[in-house]
């Protein structure tokens, strides 16, 4: 857990200071514009009061009177999810096939 807060940290130092930059371009760079600087993050514009939970944020100053918000990338999960099933389901199995091995020691399972 450490880590991947000390690498979201690090992603959003790096990349606000890249839209930070950015906006400093001779042209008045849309805020569009900006958030695909971002790869996979959000930019939004700073008065936004929406919260989402488990996901970083800081703040990116765009020019004067221009403020927006930065969040980390959604993590994919949905490995996770398929990995941690399948574990839920193997302690059951395991559990029925010992179950069944020691009612029928002789490997012959009787149909009746």
């Amino acid at each position: 857990v450490q880590t991947a807060r000390g690498g979201t940290n690090r992603w959003l130092a790096a990349t606000r200071t890249l839209v930070q930059e950015a906006a400093r371009a001779p042209t008045r760079a849309d805020l569009a514009d900006l958030a695909a600087i971002a790869r996979g993050g959000v930019l939004v514009p700073g008065d936004s009061g929406v919260l989402e939970l488990g996901v970083a944020r800081t703040t990116v100053r765009l020019g004067a009177g221009r403020w927006a918000e930065l969040r980390s990338p959604r993590p994919d999960t949905r490995g996770w999810l398929v990995c941690l099933v399948g574990l839920a389901l193997l302690g059951p199995g395991v559990i029925s096939v010992a179950t069944l091995a020691r009612e029928h020691p002789s490997g012959a399972v009787s149909a009746s």
